[in-house]
């Protein structure tokens, strides 16, 4: 008898156990399908802020740290890249270089690649992916030049869930406003500047810009040069005038290095001493060179 009530108990506490392993997994289970959308939230703003971070690094490659006094890719070569694999390519660019040959560039500033412009954790692999494992959008050229993007959770760029960094289309150039200052005035006549940037990682020149000697009695405010890629780029200013007793044309110039920040006007300021004259109206003799 006593055995009967032993296994009576026994199978009532196996029917018990069974039903309270039901329960415990139809509670498991609701509590799933609770936390499971908030995880799957997590996971996706976790991967997001991951992407976005990897889309700072690649612009930051790119552009530098403009305020901080480092240009990146475009200051370096003159312009952005035309794909993101030149961050840490030299391809067919021209390595840095202060000098062509035997003649030194102008401020000694130094053009070229400069790269790689990312840390040795990037690979040419995840350089151009998301952590989603798709390509990220980005193009040198056009309304998006310079933005990198990323399609997001569903892949597709330009629906709701892109990612993308800066926000808005960057600004890619700044205007250089220049002031040559002779013997304390303010561009006088005979003045005329120039900026050296590099075009592909090679020095290269904008044109002259001269003061017009044939409207001596125009207002000249100063040059302005827009659509300058940003970086350290030099200006060369010049003074052309007779001398104070009169006699010959004579030019004095000087070199200053400046440094353009995207999307501002830039103004420097360049003062010449001179022996020639210095004045804003009168006939003019002089030739300006280029």
């Amino acid at each position: 008898m006593q055995n009967g009530r032993d296994r009576e108990r026994s199978g009532s506490g196996r029917g018990f156990g069974l039903l309270e392993t039901v329960v415990a997994l139809a509670i498991v289970a609701a509590a799933v399908a609770l936390v499971a959308p908030a995880l799957a939230g997590m996971t996706r703003r976790s991967t997001e802020t991951s992407t976005q971070q990897q889309e700072q690094d690649l612009n930051t490659a790119i552009f530098g740290a403009p305020w901080g006094g480092t240009f990146g890719f475009t200051g370096d070569v003159g312009r952005l890249p035309t794909s993101l694999t030149e961050l840490v390519s030299q391809e067919s660019l021209p390595a840095f270089h202060t000098a062509d040959g035997a003649t030194a560039h102008i401020g000694n500033v130094g053009y070229g690649w400069n790269g790689p412009y990312l840390g040795g954790l990037f690979s040419n692999a995840n350089l151009v992916t998301d952590p989603w494992g798709q390509a990220f959008s980005y193009a040198g050229t056009g309304a998006s030049a310079g933005r990198v993007i990323s399609g997001g959770a569903d892949g597709t760029v330009g629906t709701t869930d892109d990612v993308a960094f800066p926000f808005y289309a960057p600004a890619t150039t700044g205007t250089l406003f220049v002031v040559v200052v002779v013997n304390g005035i303010a561009n006088p006549l005979g003045v005329a500047a120039k900026v050296y940037y590099p075009v592909n990682g090679e020095q290269a020149v904008t044109a002259t810009q001269k003061f017009d000697p044939n409207a001596p009695n125009s207002t000249f405010d100063g040059f302005a040069f827009t659509s300058v890629v940003p970086g350290v780029r030099v200006v060369v200013a010049t003074h052309t005038d007779v001398g104070g007793g009169g006699g010959s044309c004579s030019t004095t110039s000087r070199t200053v290095p400046i440094s353009i920040i995207p999307g501002q006007t830039n103004i420097v300021q360049i003062a010449i001493t001179t022996m020639a004259q210095a004045r804003v109206l009168g006939a003019y003799q002089c030739t300006i060179p280029d």
